[in-house]
């Protein structure tokens, strides 16, 4: 099954309105998760890049050595601010599927997905991306996952159904830590840290004065892949054929 595209115009509008990663309470807890990232990123792929605002963030704050983003959408025909031709430039894109990564395994070092999963419906899509993540990333290497807090007894998910959803061609849906913790484990990825970011109210001016999911805006998991262990057996097989001892 393929993920039908945005309408053109619909996602052109999207692109355009949330280019400019605005100064808020969830932007800066997000970026204090960040401090757990390498100085040294890589090789990086960001899965479902939009215009690529995400990835100019990251090669702002870590030596990044090559990259890459992928979107369902083909944001080469879209000209605005977030597809300026410097912009496009700044990272290797290609036009896919989040569920079928056009590349080989364990070729980055740094893979992330910030505002995606919500959007499929299906739980089985949401498994099969972070499978295709936890794929083509190193042992070693490090996955960030962000997506709203829609739980249906948050602010957040009367927000995005009430107004968000109404306004857009593409929908979100309710996925949670624990959902997500889990995923990651399955796929031999080490949990590092997960929190719920932001302040339903900051808009409004509203001093914060709880940290509860309800009120939160964004959940944030980050991960790194296990080295696989070698086995006793597969140690003295090497060691017979290097002649170590």
């Amino acid at each position: 099954m393929t993920k039908k595209e945005p309408k053109a115009q619909d996602w052109e509008e999207y692109i355009n309105e949330t280019q400019t990663i605005e100064d808020s309470g969830w932007v800066r807890g997000f970026a204090k998760m960040m401090r757990r990232l390498p100085k040294r990123l890589g090789t990086i792929l960001e899965v479902g890049c939009s215009g690529g605002r995400w990835i100019q963030w990251y090669k702002k704050r870590h030596t990044v050595t090559n990259a890459h983003g992928i979107d369902i959408y083909d944001i080469t025909k879209i000209h605005g601010k977030g597809t300026s031709k410097k912009e496009q430039h700044a990272f290797i894109f290609k036009k896919g599927d989040a569920r079928t990564l056009p590349y080989k395994n364990n070729a980055f070092d740094f893979v992330y997905s910030l505002g995606l999963v919500e959007h499929f419906k299906d739980k089985a899509d949401v498994k099969k991306i972070i499978q295709e993540q936890a794929r083509v990333l190193k042992q070693g290497g490090y996955i960030v996952t962000t997506f709203p807090t829609l739980n249906i007894d948050s602010l957040g998910y009367w927000r995005m159904k009430l107004i968000e959803d109404k306004k857009h061609d593409y929908k979100h849906y309710n996925t949670t830590i624990p959902q997500l913790r889990t995923l990651y484990e399955k796929n031999n990825l080490e949990v590092l840290d997960a929190q719920y970011l932001g302040w339903f109210f900051e808009p409004h001016g509203i001093p914060k004065f709880t940290t509860a999911r309800q009120f939160s805006q964004i959940a944030c998991i980050i991960g790194r892949k296990k080295y696989k262990k070698t086995s006793k057996k597969n140690a003295n097989k090497k060691k017979t054929i290097t002649g170590k001892s």
